[in-house]
């Protein structure tokens, strides 16, 4: 019998070419209007999240003014899913001015505040720097590899007094490294030049220790309310609440990112797509 209707079916289907034509159609339309509209818009929306990431980097959130033992036990914290800590060393000043903040290098540090290292390598001894492609061009200089910069390191503290102080020091460093961003992130007036030093705790000597602190960056594992889980890690941590900074734009454009999946702003096609398909059987 099934066969009987197979034979019936294809026989209509070669005698009515036109309707079989419209129904092929009008199907073939009403899947490429559903599928294409989700791929335009996830693909857009991972787009946008691409940029923000260029633009304000990978991380979750930052920890700052750090003891050596609290990056230990925040890097370590089961909840992390990645983690980069840095040794903050101040300020660097060129001749000409050019101001950069001064950490020590870390790999997972450097590339999830979203920069790519363009030429060269990362600091491996004492003395030497990587600086940022924008801030070399700022300073009028070439990215030439291995070059001596003179640099003044300034950190401004207060000492046991209360009273506000700064150290100053002038130092001699060889130009190992050149890192780049995305142009979308120069775009933003409060940006500062980052530069990356070699720096080992008890050997290295750029700042007397007691102006020594540290900062961590994290990304965490789990998705939703992100401020609540830095303040959690921040209490189990033993550090300060206050010293934490989110990265606001891109937790607002994963949550967009995320809620544009589940919501149903593609309801209005997928009903336009059953009334077309409807009519195309209806039709014939």
């Amino acid at each position: 019998m099934l066969k009987v209707y197979i034979k019936l079916a294809f026989k209509y289907l070669r005698r009515q070419k036109a309707r079989t034509f419209s129904m092929i159609l009008g199907v073939s339309l009403a899947i490429m209007l559903v599928f294409g509209f989700d791929i335009i818009t996830e693909s857009s929306n991972k787009k946008q999240l691409n940029i923000i990431n260029q633009m304000y980097g990978s991380y979750d959130g930052i920890y700052s003014n750090l003891a050596k033992n609290e990056t230990e036990k925040i890097e370590n914290d089961k909840y992390i899913k990645k983690s980069g800590s840095v040794a903050v060393l101040g300020k660097v000043i060129s001749d000409d001015g050019t101001f950069m903040k001064l950490n020590s290098s870390d790999k997972d540090y450097i590339e999830m505040l979203g920069f790519n290292l363009k030429k060269g390598r990362l600091p491996i001894k004492d003395g030497e720097i990587v600086l940022e492609s924008k801030a070399l061009e700022h300073m009028k200089l070439d990215e030439k590899l291995n070059q001596d910069i003179k640099l003044k390191i300034k950190k401004e503290y207060k000492d046991e007094l209360g009273v506000n102080q700064i150290f100053i020091e002038t130092k001699n460093f060889k130009l190992v490294g050149v890192t780049d961003k995305s142009d979308y992130h120069y775009t933003n007036d409060w940006y500062e030049f980052k530069a990356f030093t070699f720096f080992k705790e008890g050997e290295t000597k750029i700042l007397p220790e007691n102006l020594m602190t540290y900062e961590s960056i994290v990304k965490l594992k789990s998705k939703g309310n992100t401020y609540k889980k830095l303040m959690d890690l921040a209490k189990r941590s033993g550090v300060n609440g206050r010293d934490i900074t989110q990265n606001e734009i891109l937790i607002m454009a994963k949550s967009e990112y995320l809620s544009s999946k589940d919501n149903n702003s593609k309801n209005p096609i997928i009903a336009t797509s059953i009334i077309l398909i409807y009519n195309m059987f209806n039709m014939s």
